[in-house]
């Protein structure tokens, strides 16, 4: 039985749930600040809606899980209605592009900071940060300033780019080999329970309105302070300790502390074996371009980049749109809509527990095609209840069915066991790297894909899933081939199989 202390756990609950409370709370805030401004008259005029939804909208497609409730049917708008649309989304372009570029701003940074002060230390220091987005909004609710929201917006991007790469590093490298993946997946878990905390509390009832928005800002402050609280008694990781700062002592009371047992000589010599395959190797010291031209890496970062775009480009997107059509076709009312789009995060956060227990079980390989096999089937199926969900209420109740049937196969292996094989496939000088490129590609390929698809929806309806449909094949085919099984091996050891992969 492996041992391990889970003193520093809490911290970990927090920020992953705060990352993505704050993205929450960031769609609420546009919609209540920019109501304030030119939007409104948009809003009010597009689709005859007297409240304003449509700033909700644009960052729907801007984020993997939707908070927004939007009642957009597009399919639906007339031509003078699409030309509203079109002036809206010019208007509320910036407040849409900021956060993105926020993230992979964030994502930037986190690659300078991450290897010079530590995972705990940039941890810490984006806590901070958060701490001060929090005010941020408060005052640009406050002030309705348009340009202090772009700001807010921005620096949001920064703290939830940073948090989506250092905290699924941080649990992979203080984890110990036998349950690595079964940590870091956990990461995932926190994610649906932010986006469950966050949809709970920016219901319009609770405080997604005008008088509560300012209470959700206060919340991600509370919870910033609360993370740095816990942080300050976390650990550094003990892999960034031994082959990057050289300090074997330190690692070693690191790793006694973790694994509450005082022979921790199998783990160290682990550590000294990884650290003279990178010397052998020639992977120390490693900027991104020259990563990047590397050959021995070129297996693992088209297989990176493959991962990555393939869980954005799957269709994960749509399912959040098409959620909405779909209240609308059955002709729910606001708050059953509500009440499902609530069960459905439920059953998110049910099925990434069981992916959590399946990944240490089942391998990497396994959950990873069987979600990408699930998506490619429930595109297809999907497009063709979509069609005739308006003609008919048993299309509509199975088009909702569908789309559960979809996000199971996402959460069960594309969204959590990325994240695994991201930081399992480079050693320790680089996988920081890796991790800029990974999460570049998500954030790009996620943005990309939000903006197309209010497009194709215009122009194809519900046949628009079929464009991502390829996507989703092509990637389930490459991991089918490529890539090989990771799990209860060292990482020098997956070096080898890769080796023997290519």
């Amino acid at each position: 039985m492996v041992k391990f202390s889970l003193s520093f756990y809490p911290f970990i609950l927090l920020s992953r749930a705060l990352r993505d409370f704050f993205q929450l709370v960031f769609c609420k805030g546009e919609c209540v600040s920019l109501s304030k401004g030119k939007c409104a008259g948009v809003c009010q005029g597009v689709g005859g809606h007297k409240r304003c939804d449509f700033p909700q909208v644009p960052v729907l497609f801007a984020h993997t899980i939707s908070p927004a409730h939007t009642h957009l049917l597009v399919s639906n708008l007339t031509r003078e209605e699409v030309k509203s649309l079109r002036y809206f989304w010019f208007i509320l372009s910036p407040a849409v592009v900021f956060f993105p570029i926020g993230g992979v701003t964030g994502i930037v940074l986190f690659k300078v900071l991450v290897d010079k002060y530590g995972r705990k230390s940039l941890l810490l220091l984006n806590n901070i940060l958060t701490f001060f987005a929090s005010v941020f909004l408060c005052i640009s609710n406050s002030i309705h300033l348009f340009k202090f929201t772009l700001f807010a917006n921005f620096i949001i991007g920064i703290s939830s780019g940073i948090f989506s790469c250092c905290v699924p590093l941080y649990l992979l490298e203080v984890s110990p080999t036998p349950i690595r993946g079964f940590m870091t997946t956990t990461s995932a878990f926190f994610f649906s329970l932010g986006v469950l905390l966050g949809h709970t509390l920016g219901l319009p009832q609770i405080w997604g309105n005008k008088e509560g928005f300012p209470l959700m800002a206060i919340v991600l402050g509370v919870i910033a302070t609360i993370c740095i609280l816990l942080l300050i008694n976390c650990p550094e990781s003990p892999r960034f300790i031994f082959i990057q700062k050289k300090n074997e002592t330190k690692a070693r009371e690191v790793l006694r502390s973790l694994r509450v047992q005082e022979d921790v000589g199998n783990e160290i010599q682990e550590l000294r074996e990884e650290e003279l395959y990178e010397v052998l190797a020639n992977e120390k010291k490693m900027t991104l371009w020259k990563f990047l031209r590397v050959p021995k890496f070129r297996w693992s970062i088209v297989t990176v980049v493959v991962l990555m775009a393939g869980s954005q480009l799957s269709g994960i997107n749509g399912m959040f749109f098409y959620t909405e059509k779909v209240y609308i076709s059955m002709a729910l009312p606001r708050s059953v809509s509500d009440n499902i789009s609530s069960g459905i995060h439920i059953v998110n956060i049910i099925i990434v527990a069981i992916a959590i227990n399946l990944v240490e079980a089942w391998g990497r390989r396994v959950p990873l095609i069987m979600g990408f096999m699930i998506c490619s089937m429930t595109c297809i199926l999907l497009t063709f209840t979509l069609e005739f969900q308006e003609q008919n209420y048993v299309m509509a109740f199975l088009s909702l069915v569908l789309i559960i049937i979809f996000l199971i196969g996402h959460m069960l292996g594309p969204g959590p066991i990325r994240l695994v094989v991201l930081g399992e496939l480079f050693l320790q000088s680089t996988r920081a790297t890796a991790f800029t490129v990974g999460y570049s590609v998500l954030w790009f390929t996620r943005f990309v894909s939000g903006l197309i698809l209010i497009q194709l929806e215009l122009l194809l309806g519900p046949y628009s899933l079929l464009v991502y449909w390829p996507f989703c094949v092509a990637t389930f085919i490459y991991l089918f081939k490529m890539l090989p099984e990771t799990r209860g091996k060292t990482f020098v050891e997956i070096q080898l199989a890769v080796g023997e992969n290519k």
